[in-house]
């Protein structure tokens, strides 16, 4: 569930950075789409991950800061950390490979392709996208742009490296080995499993929200199959309970409510049609993309998703999210109230 949430709130946050980026218009251009290209993918995710949390806008250690191709090539107290085309004779290079200072400070150092990632970037003369040339230094840009650097959400998909653990035969899918890692960490030991009769109240609240009925108790308890946890999962999320309950997740991520909020609080119309879309979504495991796709722009798609059932569109439907977030509702009632005033005044 925590996941999911996760996965919720990205798009939130992307939502936003869109809207951020229409209001604040094309940018320059810059150097070549494909140095840009590489840049984005292997490089910036590398110093962001590594590098910036001693070197970047909280801290500079070594009067050293990396967030910048300026701050780069400008150095710290030892000189330039990069000289362009030249990777035997950048400070970077000579200290993600350990044969001066060892860096990243306090972790392990970098993977070999990790390494020569650096010095293909080096040795193309370290492009980076062309920068404002006023220093922002507070502010929702300065947000946006450390945003998309290091949130975990606009960092390109890795597969990680199963950490080591002590009790290797209770891990049962690479996920627990990770659980297990933190556990032991912290010297904890795993919970016992869980009995049949938690197990289906657990599983039964975790997906629709609701206590397991009698019939569901009795069907977990007398299934003699060879995967009754799998086939219990598969009835709750058959259920209409399951979009309901996933979907509140949603709603309360993005601040639903059903009237304006603020001080006048008067009530929308209509918002049950959102919050129903939102349930049939669920219910019917429309791929995420897909849902991100109508809350963006759900009245422009070329082949919209309908319901034929219901005889309407759904996608379209998607769009209102605009009108019924927490956010938008306090807009509209500033605005309104500004205007009530200034015809007071009148």
């Amino acid at each position: 569930m925590t996941q999911y949430c996760r996965i919720i709130q990205s798009f939130f946050t992307l939502l936003l950075l869109l809207c951020h980026a229409t209001s604040a218009g094309g940018a320059a251009e810059g150097p070549a789409p494909k140095d840009m290209e590489f840049f984005e993918r292997p490089i910036r995710p590398l110093l962001a991950q590594n590098c910036y949390s001693c070197h970047g806008g909280d801290n500079q250690f070594g009067s050293l800061r990396l967030d910048s191709q300026a701050r780069v090539m400008k150095g710290g107290k030892s000189g330039p950390a990069v000289v362009p085309g030249k990777p035997e004779e950048s400070l970077l290079i000579k200290a993600v490979r350990h044969e001066t200072l060892q860096m990243p400070l306090g972790r392990n150092k970098l993977k070999g392709e990790e390494i020569a990632a650096l010095e293909e970037w080096v040795r193309a003369g370290a492009p980076w996208p062309e920068e404002a040339p006023a220093k922002l230094s507070t502010g929702y840009p300065d947000f946006y742009k450390k945003l998309t650097q290091e949130h975990w959400a606009f960092q390109p998909v890795r597969k990680p490296e199963l950490p080591n653990v002590s009790r290797v035969s209770w891990a049962r899918t690479p996920i627990d080995r990770f659980i297990l890692a933190s556990l032991e960490k912290a010297g904890l030991a795993p919970a016992p499993s869980a009995d049949k009769q938690t197990l289906v109240r657990r599983l039964s609240f975790v997906l629709t929200g609701l206590p397991p009925t009698v019939k569901d108790i009795e069907s977990f308890f007398q299934d003699r199959s060879a995967d009754p946890y799998e086939r219990l999962v598969d009835r709750l999320m058959a259920s209409p309970h399951f979009g309901e309950q996933w979907a509140r997740h949603w709603l309360d991520l993005m601040r639903f409510g059903e009237t304006h909020g603020y001080e006048w609080n008067y009530e929308i119309i209509g918002p049950w049609r959102y919050r129903d879309y939102l349930i049939r979504a669920f219910n019917s495991d429309v791929p995420y993309d897909q849902l991100v796709r109508e809350h963006i722009a759900g009245d422009l798609l070329q082949k919209p998703r309908i319901n034929l059932q219901e005889r309407i569109n759904e996608s379209v439907i998607g769009t209102t999210s605009f009108r019924l977030g927490g956010g938008s509702r306090r807009l509209h009632s500033i605005s309104r109230d500004r205007l009530r005033c200034s015809r007071q005044s009148d």
